[in-house]
């Protein structure tokens, strides 16, 4: 839940910064204003869950933080965008399973469905976003985007976990964190969660080479 809430802290700092001085007028303006206000009750929504559960905050390596600052502070059209749709595809998949899991808690479910029925209209959003923004693009500029969209790609899935849970239910992290690592069978989901995002991300030419080699190396691929 805290690393689903510092995503959206991210990405409502660049929404922001993408239509500042807009006109407010436009339809375009209005949604994104909608959609932050959305993820701001979604970040609510998770942190009063993380408060009736009582559990830590569990935050990705400092590192990835520092670098995700300097991100949600300058990145900016289809690289922004890029980003923020990664992000909402692969939670979105997690929460699907998530809702409809028996074994799951039911505050946990019931948020869950609340947020796919909700992130639906975000990706949306996010997918025209990208479009809107790789018109007009040379080949430099896209093969510069798709690699720092895959970069960021990268961070973001390899951030899902934190070594700490396990832990917390008396597994040693070192060993539960090689175990997801080499589990195939999470590799395939991870794909197979990816498949309509990898093929988004190719018709918009965002999937050049070393970004494949990036996407592979988290089993994005």
């Amino acid at each position: 839940m805290s690393t689903g809430i510092w995503f959206e802290m991210i990405l409502q700092q660049m929404i922001l910064r993408d239509q500042y001085v807009k006109n407010p007028a436009n339809s375009e303006f209005q949604f994104a204003l909608t959609e932050i206000a959305d993820e701001c009750r979604h970040s609510i929504m998770f942190a009063r869950i993380c408060q009736k559960l009582e559990v830590p905050a569990y935050f990705p390596p400092k590192l990835i933080v520092e670098a995700a600052r300097l991100f949600k502070s300058t990145a900016g059209g289809e690289v922004a965008y890029g980003g923020t749709l990664v992000a909402e595809e692969v939670l979105d998949v997690m929460q699907r399973d998530w809702m409809r899991g028996e074994n799951v808690l039911d505050v946990v479910r019931t948020s869950s469905k609340i947020h796919v029925l909700e992130e639906s209209r975000h990706m949306k959003f996010a997918r025209e976003e990208i479009k809107e923004h790789i018109k007009g693009k040379n080949a430099l500029q896209r093969q510069t985007s798709a690699a720092l969209i895959a970069l960021i790609s990268y961070g973001i899935v390899s951030s899902l976990v934190n070594p700490r849970v396990y832990k917390a239910v008396g597994i040693q992290p070192r060993r539960g964190l090689a175990a997801a690592q080499a589990n195939e069978h999470r590799k395939s989901m991870l794909r197979n969660a990816c498949a309509g995002l990898m093929g988004f991300l190719d018709e918009a030419g965002l999937l050049t080479p070393p970004a494949v080699a990036l996407y592979k190396r988290v089993h994005m691929i």
